[in-house]
């Protein structure tokens, strides 16, 4: 009888180690997946961020080369972001970097990645993309998604307006580099184009 109770004590305490290890490795598990999380996103907006996006460009010109399905690159920025920070404070310019991210992860497809590349600078990846149209109605979303207000940390409503530039891999860019530069100037020249048509940039209303 009492090797019995022994090996019943025994076989409590090894269910409770047992038990306790498992919780000690979900917890250490949970905690990398976390610390990886951190390394790959941006602390404020949540997108990934530009350590990710150079990963998954990379990623998407192996792919493109490997099935010859094309992919599309968007270049993005606050216009006159600079002012915002300056007249308002920083504060102000952390909320509209957040709520440019919500509404841009909220105009793409699942498929597709968004990421904070850093300052007022963000980018997409259409990877598959279909055609030209398709990027058209992409930006399109894109702005009109930015036409709904967000809350300021003074009260204030306001809009962001994006410059957005397009470069469609492999016919803009044979490399990751080209392509980036591809899709600069071409959101430069977005900037200048609407800066020419009118005022962009944070709209305040009272």
């Amino acid at each position: 009888a009492s090797g019995i109770a022994e090996s019943d004590r025994f076989g409590q305490d090894f269910n409770a180690l047992l038990a306790e290890l498992q919780g000690w490795h979900a917890g250490l598990t949970s905690e990398n997946a976390e610390l990886q999380r951190r390394a790959t996103h941006d602390g404020l907006t949540g997108l990934g961020n530009r350590a990710l996006f150079d990963q998954k460009l990379a990623e998407a010109i192996a792919e493109s080369q490997r099935t010859g399905m094309s992919f599309a690159l968007l270049f993005l920025d606050i216009d006159r972001f600079k002012r915002v920070n300056d007249a308002f404070g920083h504060s102000s310019g952390d909320a509209a970097l957040i709520a440019v991210g919500e509404r841009l992860r909220g105009a793409v497809r699942q498929i597709d990645s968004a990421f904070r590349l850093g300052g007022d600078e963000f980018a997409v990846l259409l990877a598959p993309f279909f055609s030209r149209e398709h990027l058209d109605g992409v930006v399109a979303r894109v702005r009109a998604a930015m036409e709904n207000p967000f809350r300021m940390p003074n009260g204030q409503l306001a809009t962001a307006s994006l410059s957005v530039g397009v470069a469609v891999f492999p016919e803009d860019g044979a490399n990751a580099e080209e392509l980036l530069s591809q899709a600069d100037t071409a959101m430069y020249r977005d900037k200048e184009s609407r800066h020419q048509a009118g005022p962009e940039g944070i709209d305040h209303d009272a």
